[in-house]
């Protein structure tokens, strides 16, 4: 279903069964469920993660269909007048995929992708604009595009970014809307913001400001963040616009924070700190590219589990946070629209309200039920006619956002969720399952590798590993926190791993407990795991009541596969921190690495 306006709506039905690609139909619909005009098609819906083949352009629904002919398939883009259906035009695409699409209300910008099946044959793609009756340029791309939102939409330009060697940088490609010529190129990471006016990517120095018509950059805001009341330095992972400010993801370890710069001067505005937690459903590309002036999001703790948050960045306020019930859950369904956000939760859809900051119920649905953004006109939601679907005889139901629900109504979003105490997680950090599988960490990669310096301590942000040391000892955030021993290991892909033991003291709770951690990470990686799955017996985390004796630390290091000599690569460097390990254990060090790895105190 595609919402034209708060009348009339695009829908596409089919009857299941095994000829259903064979015909299947669209159809313009009324609010009172009655149909304009019905047209037939054959083959699958071109749809894609974020394209749904059906755009509306002008006075036109344009339609994007493929056909397998032999391994590949064929797409065909399918015009129809809204006023009575009649075909306007088909335009063959070519063999490929529909990677993304963009509309400008004027012309739709469709991706094309083709994989050929020959080895050793790049694929490449092809940007083609129509208008409501007739193709109006095609410009070819020569390597294949990066997944994510595009095209994008800035000023009178469109801005396509293509892979890379390196999954984390992309070479972004600008064309002149109106005539699909190439205005430029720009090497950078995958991540950007832009309001339709102003652009912004992310380098490895930090989120550059793109001039669209010249693709002329300039440094906006350091990659390496420091603001007030942010403690040590944060890094710069994704951003969003809202009026006035553009704010940007920072990470600390697993900790992240959202922090607002001014659009023009980029001044620090302010900053929410969130706590130990991974923002959006996508880690490739975590935000919208515009927020409201008060964000709402989800994110997902370490347990797996979704919540909701409502900030203002600018205030530096946390203003709500929302966690899902035992018998509810918060969906997958988060869009926005002109006066806030719309959000999905098991029984209920919920809007956030812009000047507010609350979220409240707006109505039940039954379950199965997830509206896409297409479904959405103004601030009306288009929802399909309930079963049995007799199409023109039953009507939709359409949802007013702005209007004011029923006090049972609102209510009935607290039987799907309740709310957190709206406040920074600054003390004690959530507490992971160390055998859950993390999603995201090591996200922002710090780039090539150089030499591994054979010191007495390495060369790592030591304040980012006892953080997160920390937090799988389920310790508050100034619990003492030594590092005992540390060594970096290579193989010949090169694939280099750092390793980490530490042991955590916490007396926050009673009697002491003294906790053994170890970390690992990928060596370009900022953030650290443990290194553990559900798969695996082995016992990364381990707690004690007392300190930990020779024993009890040997039998620790045996089953956690720490290794003091060569394993699965060679030890680069590596080393046993002689006080620390006296401090934890009240011995001498009884381990070591080789000699000339072993470093002497």
């Amino acid at each position: 279903m595609v919402a034209i306006d708060e009348d009339r709506a695009i829908v596409r039905f089919l009857v299941p069964g095994p000829d259903h690609e064979k015909q299947w139909w669209i159809a313009l619909m009324r609010r009172d469920g009655s149909l304009a005009w019905v047209q037939s098609l054959s083959g699958q819906l071109a749809a894609n993660e974020g394209v749904t083949g059906i755009e509306i352009i002008q006075d036109a629904v344009s339609v994007m269909t493929a056909t397998f002919v032999g391994d590949d398939p064929e797409l065909e883009l399918h015009g129809f007048a809204l006023a009575d259906g009649a075909r306007r035009f088909e335009i063959a695409h070519g063999q490929g995929f529909a990677q993304g699409v963009a509309n400008d209300g004027g012309r739709r910008f469709d991706l094309r992708v083709h994989y050929p099946a020959s080895l050793g044959v790049r694929p490449t793609a092809e940007l083609v604009a129509t208008s409501s009756t007739k193709e109006l340029w095609r410009a070819s791309i020569p390597i294949s595009p990066a997944p994510g939102p595009d095209p994008t939409l800035v000023d009178d330009s469109l801005a396509v970014r293509v892979e890379s060697k390196d999954d984390d940088h992309a070479s972004w490609w600008v064309f002149e809307r109106s005539s699909g010529k190439v205005r430029g190129k720009l090497q950078a990471r995958v991540q950007s913001c832009s309001d339709g006016t102003r652009w912004f990517v992310r380098s490895d120095d930090g989120l550059l400001s793109v001039d669209p018509k010249t693709v002329a950059t300039r440094d906006a805001v350091p990659a390496a963040l420091q603001a007030a009341d942010l403690v040590g330095t944060w890094m710069l992972d994704d951003c969003a616009v809202i009026p006035g400010a553009v704010v940007v993801l920072a990470s600390r370890g697993y900790r992240k924070a959202m922090v607002a710069f001014d659009l023009e001067t980029f001044a620090p505005l302010g900053h929410v700190e969130l706590g130990a937690v991974y923002v959006g459903s996508n880690g490739f590309d975590p935000m919208p590219a515009r927020m409201h002036a008060k964000a709402a999001f989800p994110v997902m703790t370490h347990d797996g589990g979704r919540e909701i948050m409502v900030i203002d960045p600018v205030a530096g306020q946390l203003l709500e946070r929302w966690g899902a019930n035992d018998h509810g859950a918060i969906g997958y369904a988060f869009m926005d629209w002109s006066g806030g956000y719309l959000a999905s939760t098991t029984h209920t859809l919920a809007v956030v309200d812009t000047r507010s900051g609350s979220l409240a119920g707006l109505a039940t649905v039954p379950e199965g039920v997830f509206p896409g953004s297409q479904q959405l006109v103004g601030s009306t939601l288009w929802l399909p006619p309930t079963a049995p679907l007799r199409l023109g005889a039953r009507a939709p139901r359409l949802i007013d956002l702005s209007a004011a629900a029923s006090e049972d109504l609102r209510g009935a979003v607290l039987f799907d969720v309740h709310p957190i105490a709206p406040s920074p997680v600054r003390g004690r950090a959530q507490c992971p399952d160390p055998t859950a599988p993390l999603t995201g960490p090591g996200t922002g990669s710090d780039g090539t590798l150089g030499p591994v310096a054979q010191s007495r301590l390495p060369t790592w942000d030591l304040d980012i590993l006892h953080e997160a040391a920390r937090m799988h000892a389920c310790a508050p955030g100034l619990a003492p926190s030594l590092l005992l021993a540390w060594y970096v290991m290579e193989d010949d892909r090169p694939l280099r791993n750092d390793y980490a033991l530490v042991l955590v003291e916490d007396t926050s709770h009673g009697p002491p407990t003294f906790t053994i951690v170890q970390a690992s990470r990928h060596a370009n990686n900022r953030e650290w795991n443990v290194g553990t799955s559900p798969h695996s017996n082995r016992e990364v985390v381990r707690s004690f009541d007392h300190r930990p004796t020779r024993r009890e630390i040997d039998a620790f290091l045996a089953q956690s596969d720490w290794h003091f000599d060569h394993d699965w690569g060679r030890v680069l460097a590596g080393n046993v921190l002689d006080a620390e390990w006296r401090a934890a254990t009240g011995q001498s060090p009884w381990r070591s690495f080789p000699k000339g790895i072993e470093r002497p105190d």
